[in-house]
């Protein structure tokens, strides 16, 4: 549980992903976790979003991970929000700095790496869940390891909901229970101690990220 609303008392839960696999494994007591957290909202509903797109989901299954059984959860349903992996953002980010490169704005640079379509995704994703707390349903979000795009989705919607997380306290609290504590590994996202080249993707970019960075 990372957050229970003031007004009703629908949380807002997190995860990492379901370890169904291909041959849709359960667990008794995942089921009945789940059941008491939806039985814990004003509506009596959850809603299970998953941050990926479904086909990552599908391929996950392949390697023993996957998605949750819905029909085993009582009054569940489940969304797909499409957001892309680490690999895809660090991609378009390494675009940008090519097309700065080359002399184009910082707004062209910007939708030419689809950097504004990962915005979208991630802010449709806080929108839902934000709604579905206000109208008293629980939500569980995950991703595959849940301490990225599950992070990212978690703090937003607190941030909009709650304005204790808009002050400097709250959001230094905020960052300690849904990044520090949730295992967010902020020396591999962030290159910490490593050199420039290290995001060189085989051409150019890296020295182009360098320049502007």
């Amino acid at each position: 549980v990372s957050y229970i609303h003031v007004d009703g008392g629908a949380s807002i839960c997190r995860s990492s992903q379901a370890l169904a696999g291909l041959q849709r494994k359960r667990s008794v007591q995942d089921e009945r976790l789940i059941e008491l957290i939806r039985l814990a909202s004003p509506s009596k509903r959850l809603l299970v979003l998953d941050a990926r797109p479904a086909k990552s989901a599908m391929a996950n299954a392949i390697a023993g991970a996957g998605f949750m059984l819905i029909e085993h959860y009582t009054e569940c349903d489940r969304a797909y929000l499409g957001i892309e992996n680490v690999h895809a953002v660090r991609d378009s980010y390494l675009q940008i700095f090519a097309a700065l490169g080359k002399g184009h704005s910082l707004r062209t640079a910007k939708a030419r790496a689809g950097w504004i379509g990962h915005y979208e995704t991630l802010m449709k994703g806080t929108q839902l869940i934000m709604q579905s707390i206000l109208d008293g349903t629980a939500v569980l979000v995950h991703c595959s390891d849940g301490w990225d795009r599950t992070a990212q989705l978690v703090s937003l919607a607190q941030i909009c909901l709650d304005p204790y997380y808009r002050t400097v306290n709250g959001l230094i609290a905020l960052i300690e229970k849904d990044w520090l504590a949730a295992g967010h590994q902020f020396d591999l996202r962030l290159a910490r101690g490593a050199g420039i080249n290290t995001l060189d993707s085989g051409d150019s970019m890296g020295g182009i990220v360098g320049k502007f960075i």
